[in-house]
Parts: structure tokens; C-alpha cells; sequence
């Protein structure tokens, strides 16, 4: 039977928040609770459960009571569930967002990493999908989809007309040398037709080519080069495994993404979570059901 495993040792990390702009500190501290917490300058601290996620198209939001907010924590929890940390406390010492490192999941994936994990008494959950289950968005073209599959493999397919990124599919499972090695060094990007717009609505304030690829109508700009071919596919990938992360436990599933972001991978999140009660304990119809891992 497989347990629950926390981080051996507290982990910082300090930088530039990617849209906020602000000076970011967060912390890793290991935890003898349950799940991924989440602690404020002031004490407050918050389960997943607590908090309310939005997906703005560019990033993820979580909204916790008392007025308290994380931004972007996506490329962070990703590494965490890639090495499989199901319990940690988050603590930002400074700021509402997550640091941006270099704009992957590869500081945090390495630091998790040279860490290394301790293994709790408790045994460790997932969520195993027997039947087909997601979202259809004919409108934009888009869709979401989870299928039965042993553990968790994405496949993802990204469509960006009139650009140089255009049209690439990468699909592969997530293991913590594959995730460490294939997607946590993927950056985030942006066009440059879209960053009057982002910062007009207070984003992308943070972002340099320290930390962001950026992609003009006839060439790429990216720190020492494009990390890999498919760069831009490979990060798509890894927001959607952050993402995946707010449901609280492993997810057993093969998820297809066409054409998504933040809002539809949420859309799935909240769509499995929905046959859950508040607990996630136990299903409530046949599109979910719990598991134990053997």
C-alpha cells in the first residue's frame, strides 16, 4: 500500500511574481496534516477545500476567505504532484503570487528533488475514472476530456493561427523523471500582439526574457534559445498538471486537451470534483469513483 509522503525539510524560494510584478517568498514547510496548505503573513491558513479557483486565461487564481489570494501557483504545484507530495504547507512570506523563477517548473522540480520526501503512516488516496468525462466548447473550438487509464497521461494539442507557434501535440505519462527531464523546464509565453492587452489588466507585469518566452509575428525571443522544439505545447502541459493538482489527490485518468487553458482545465476540475462530497471521501455517482492506490 502506497502512503501519503510530505517534503523532508522546508524548502524557500524568492523572485518576481509573473504578473504582479511584486517581490514573491514563498516557503515549503512539510506537514503532518493532510493536503496542500496554504499560510498568509498574518496565520491564516487554508485547505484546498477552503478556496474557490478561477482560471483567467493567462493564469490561476485561488480566492481563500478573509480576502486572502495566491496567484499563479500552477508551476508549483505541478512539481509537487509530479514527485508526489500530497502534503505540504505553502507559506508566502511576501506578496499573493507564487514566484516566477525562470518562468517553468524546473527550480521548484529540482529543489523538490534534492529535498527528497518522507513517507507518512497514512495511506495515500487517488481518484480513478472508470468512464469518459469532460467538456465540449464547439464555440471556440476547444475541449477537455478525461478517459480511463491506469495512472495519469496527458495528451495535448495547441492551435495558434497566424503564428509562428502554430499547430504541435505532445502526449506522454507523468512520472517525476519524465516530468523533471520533459516538461518542468517548459517557460511560459505570450505573444507580443497580446502584452499592451495583458498589462492593461494588470498582467504580465513581471515578465522579462528572464522568465517568459515571447513570440513576435517573425522570430522567437527566448533566453539561450527554445529548450525544446515543442516548448510552447510541453508548457500547456505542465499548467494543466498544476492544475489537475487543486483537486486535492492523484488523479488516475488519460486527460486530452484541445485548444484549452486555465478556465477549461478548472471547467474539469470542478466537473470531477462535482460527483465528490466536500471531503472528496467517497463518489456520489458512476462518472468518479475512489480509490485506494495498491
Amino acid at each position: 500500500m502506497l502512503k501519503r509522503k510530505t517534503l523532508k525539510k522546508m524548502i524557500s524560494f524568492e523572485g518576481t511574481g509573473l504578473h504582479s510584478g511584486e517581490k514573491a517568498e514563498c516557503v515549503l514547510k512539510p506537514t503532518g496534516r493532510k493536503g496542500f496548505l496554504f499560510s498568509f503573513q498574518d496565520g491564516d491558513t487554508f485547505g484546498l477545500d477552503e478556496g474557490h479557483m478561477e482560471g483567467s486565461g493567462r493564469c490561476t487564481t485561488i480566492f481563500f476567505p478573509n480576502g486572502k489570494t495566491v496567484m499563479t501557483p500552477e508551476h508549483l504545484l505541478a512539481a509537487l504532484y509530479a514527485h508526489g507530495i500530497d502534503d505540504v504547507e505553502i507559506q508566502l512570506r511576501k506578496g499573493a503570487e507564487i514566484p516566477a523563477m525562470d518562468g517553468s517548473a524546473l527550480t521548484f522540480s529540482s529543489a523538490i528533488l534534492e529535498t527528497g520526501s518522507a513517507e507518512k503512516d497514512d495511506p495515500r488516496e487517488s481518484l480513478s475514472i472508470p468512464v469518459p468525462l469532460g467538456i465540449d466548447d464547439p464555440d471556440n473550438r476547444s475541449m477537455i476530456w478525461a478517459f480511463p487509464h491506469e495512472s495519469l497521461k496527458i495528451t495535448c494539442v495547441i492551435d495558434f493561427p497566424n503564428s509562428l507557434i502554430g499547430t504541435s501535440c505532445f502526449s506522454m505519462e507523468i512520472e517525476p523523471s519524465s516530468f523533471h527531464s520533459d516538461i518542468a523546464p517548459a517557460r511560459t509565453f505570450a505573444l507580443e500582439r497580446d502584452i499592451a492587452y495583458l498589462k492593461e489588466r494588470g498582467l504580465a507585469r513581471g515578465g522579462s526574457f528572464d522568465n517568459a518566452v515571447l513570440v513576435e509575428e517573425e522570430r522567437i525571443l527566448a533566453s539561450g534559445g527554445l529548450r525544446f522544439e515543442n516548448e510552447f505545447v510541453r508548457h500547456k502541459i505542465l499548467d494543466l498538471i498544476g492544475d489537475l493538482a487543486l483537486l486535492g489527490m492523484p488523479l488516475q485518468a488519460h486527460v486530452f486537451a484541445f485548444r484549452c487553458g486555465h478556465r477549461y482545465h478548472l471547467d474539469l476540475v470542478r466537473r470531477i470534483s462535482s460527483v465528490f462530497d466536500k471531503h472528496h471521501l467517497r463518489g456520489v455517482d458512476e462518472g468518479v469513483r475512489y480509490t485506494q492506490d495498491p
